[in-house]
């Protein structure tokens, strides 16, 4: 069915904002779609230029893995509003109508499915309004993120499959790295964008390094520090993604320093791998991807031309040494790092537990939309690791045989 977009004004934003938990929580908790679609039938919401056709969208539930929801959700709701302007979808009166509106469905289903307990409300919030910066808030109000998510990897280019870097991209923690990602001023750039991306896939598949939120922040570290030397805006993408590339090999291969956290939550077997790029040895490779190293002479194959060379050796250095001053200037951590990490991490929604289990590389099945539970396959050595999300609401049971959704491996697990 073919529907107009639809915005509100400011003065209704602004009221129900304020007046959320009174005038459209329990709706929302009763699924009362006609009582929401009353509030919103009123004279402060109006119809866009744009009409669109509906289509369902995908709950957490539907997917064994945390964030295949949202991966699936960027390529629908980009889809439906691709010719949106990035001026109109900024518009957080946009987003909050649309979410009450054409995505009503999601947005009651998604709300009633949230763990209740401290700061259930500000949650439901996050979920319709833009609760922080406008730019955070494009990739963390839903349906906002999953539009944002879909346009900043959508590659028209690619005739077969344009979501190609979307699937890349968002299989895992899409919503931390899009926060970091988009928020650098050099993605804003389609060409350096996509570059990095198709980079950054490159040397994941490699078995190099993690498509995680550090590996892009580090990355974004990388171009801000020689965007002094070059002039970054006439790179072609290619040479984005030759200098990525080359850029993750020298960290790989150890020429670039960074903390040992850092080389922990980045590189794939971190000293393993250091040690056998130089011999160009094939390393042992936990994440189960098929691993090959290529040398840098492979690679320069693949140029277009002898003017598509990466940045010299001059630049390597001074990066090392900005870097390390980096490292320097931050270094106020206790010998204790990683457990705290671990503990600063507050779950906030199912989403947030699952994506965390993904983060620490925690096998688990979830079986919770049939009445089954959430197993989280290991031994007692993992039990540390969960119990920080007691306080939450979330409560442990370990089995030394396990279950069936474990296939009989010990496990942990949770309603």
């Amino acid at each position: 069915m073919k529907t107009k977009i639809k915005y509100c004004t400011e003065d209704f934003l602004t009221y129900y904002k304020a007046n959320f938990q009174t005038e459209l929580l329990p709706y929302y908790l009763d699924g009362d779609k006609d009582g929401i679609r009353r509030i919103f039938n009123k004279d402060m919401i109006y119809d866009g230029d744009l009409e669109v056709t509906n289509k369902p969208l995908f709950q957490p539930k539907d997917f064994d893995k945390g964030s295949g929801y949202i991966k699936e959700n960027s390529k629908i709701v980009y889809t439906m509003l691709k010719n949106l302007t990035q001026s109109q979808a900024a518009k957080e009166e946009l987003w909050f109508t649309m979410a009450n509106t054409v995505f009503l469905d999601y947005t009651i289903e998604y709300i009633k499915s949230l763990k209740q307990g401290d700061n259930f409300a500000k949650r439901a919030m996050s979920v319709v309004f833009f609760m922080l910066d406008n730019t955070t808030s494009r990739v963390s109000q839903h349906i906002a993120k999953f539009w944002w998510i879909g346009s900043k990897t959508y590659d028209r280019k690619a005739e077969n499959n344009p979501f190609w870097l979307t699937d890349f991209f968002a299989d895992y923690d899409p919503s931390g790295k899009s926060q970091s990602f988009f928020g650098s001023k050099f993605t804003n750039n389609k060409n350096f964008r996509l570059g990095i991306l198709e980079g950054v896939k490159e040397v994941v598949e490699k078995g190099m390094v993690r498509n995680s939120k550090e590996t892009y922040v580090l990355i974004n570290e990388h171009f801000n520090f020689v965007g002094g030397a070059r002039i970054l805006d006439i790179m072609s993408r290619n040479e984005v993604k030759l200098e990525t590339i080359q850029f993750v090999e020298d960290l790989f291969a150890g020429k670039i320093e960074i903390s040992d956290r850092k080389k922990n939550l980045i590189l794939v077997n971190a000293t393993k791998n250091q040690k056998t790029f130089s011999k160009g040895v094939k390393p042992n490779n936990d994440e189960e991807l098929s691993v090959k190293i290529e040398m840098q002479s492979d690679i320069k194959e693949n140029q277009i031309d002898s003017n598509d060379t990466l940045e010299d050796s001059k630049t390597l250095t001074e990066l090392n040494n900005y870097l390390n001053s980096v490292e320097s200037k931050t270094k106020v951590k206790s010998n204790s790092e990683d457990s705290q990490i671990k503990n600063a991490f507050t779950v906030n929604s199912t989403e947030d537990l699952l994506l965390f289990l993904e983060k620490e590389r925690l096998e688990f099945v979830d079986k919770r939309s049939n009445n089954g539970a959430l197993w989280i396959v290991g031994g007692r050595e993992i039990g540390p690791i969960l119990e920080p999300f007691e306080e939450q609401g979330y409560k442990f049971c370990f089995s030394e045989k396990g279950g069936r959704a474990s296939k009989n491996r010990s496990a942990w697990f949770t309603k």
